[in-house]
């Protein structure tokens, strides 16, 4: 697999999960708004795709951020979900062997 075939996975994967859950994140969103946010809603009723997930315990860690030294460590745990959703796909199978295919 090159790396060009790698590279355009991960970009397609970002697309597809980006504008697969676009519509259930605005609803859900639109319906307990950003000010009521916690991680037991996101986590009950936000839609079910990491990437959206990520963002919404991400921005749910952010908002109530009050300390100087804060829960840093959170931040950079949901933002490395949120990368590993978008970098977590299956590649497409190669054979090594030329002579069968």
């Amino acid at each position: 697999m090159s790396n060009l075939d790698y590279t355009l996975g991960i970009i397609s994967n970002i697309i597809s999960e980006s504008s697969s859950g676009i519509t259930t994140e605005y609803k859900f969103l639109d319906t307990y708004g950003t000010a009521t946010l916690t991680n037991d809603l996101v986590a009950n009723s936000g839609p079910n795709i990491s990437v959206y997930q990520s963002l919404n315990y991400l921005y749910v860690v952010w908002r109530d951020q009050t300390q100087p030294t804060g829960d840093w460590y959170l931040i950079g745990f949901y933002f490395s979900k949120l990368l590993a959703g978008f970098l977590n796909f299956k590649s497409p199978n190669v054979s090594a062997d030329l002579g069968s295919d």
